[in-house]
């Protein structure tokens, strides 16, 4: 089974969807439009999919994921009073929703993000900013273990999660999908997605325009022109530094 993005012409990129259970990483430069895709994916399939949602952001204050999704046109308010949404999070030291306190251990919240999901049956997760969730890990190899266990759980589920993060986090190995957003403003602002990896899915091996419009993200189905000797998707790799696995 296949889970919409709920992105305009995104799932023609990636086989008609994310398989169901996946666990679909995004990432790119602060500004690319992270966030936006995680709103889109979660708000989208509540909407029009009837699907129970999980937002968790540790990038942005929580009544600035109430205002981003008004103005994406995705009734994040309506959903959570008819209890098809939960949203939670915050910045490190501040974060809300959560049973826990503030400097609580990462491995506590990935506990509670799986209550959550597992007492509420979520059908999606969006995890925005894996960059700061990483910061209440003492280690890179607690960071790394959790990170697994939460995708291990997800999947028994059934629920399939969209995560995001700046580069340079070197988990690409461990999630099952990953997708490059790429921003170019050296003579004009340009943003371009490169589907780095499908598991076991065919996908689209070009890179592909995209816009950031008052309704959210769109994909072009057209093909990027060759950009020269050093494509941005080479860029975008070489920003990822090395696996931790």
């Amino acid at each position: 089974m296949r889970i919409k993005t709920g992105v305009p012409n995104m799932d023609a990129l990636i086989d008609g969807g994310i398989p169901e259970g996946d666990m679909f990483l995004v990432y790119g430069e602060c500004g690319t439009g992270k966030t936006t895709f995680a709103l889109q994916y979660v708000g989208t399939g509540v909407a029009d999919h009837g699907d129970i949602g999980v937002f968790v952001t540790f990038v942005d204050h929580l009544e600035s994921i109430w205002d981003k999704g008004k103005k994406l046109g995705i009734a994040l308010a309506k959903w959570r009073k008819l209890r098809s949404l939960k949203v939670l999070g915050g910045f490190p030291g501040r974060i809300r929703g959560f049973d826990s306190k503030d400097g609580t251990s990462g491995g506590d919240l990935v506990d509670e993000i799986l209550r959550i999901v597992e007492g509420i049956e979520a059908d999606r997760l969006a995890l925005d900013g894996v960059s700061w969730f990483e910061k209440f890990f003492e280690t890179e190899r607690e960071f790394v273990e959790n990170l697994a266990r939460l995708r291990r759980e997800l999947r028994k589920f059934g629920c399939t999660s969209v995560l995001t993060s700046a580069p340079g986090l070197g988990i690409e190995e461990l999630m099952d999908d990953v997708v490059i957003f790429h921003y170019d403003g050296r003579v004009e602002k340009e943003r371009f997605i490169e589907v780095v990896k499908m598991r076991a899915s065919s996908h689209a091996d070009s890179l592909r325009s995209f816009e950031i419009t008052d309704d959210g993200i769109e994909v072009s189905l057209s093909r990027v022109p060759s950009r020269g000797s050093r494509r941005l998707g080479d860029v975008g790799r070489g920003e990822t530094g090395g696996s931790r696995l």
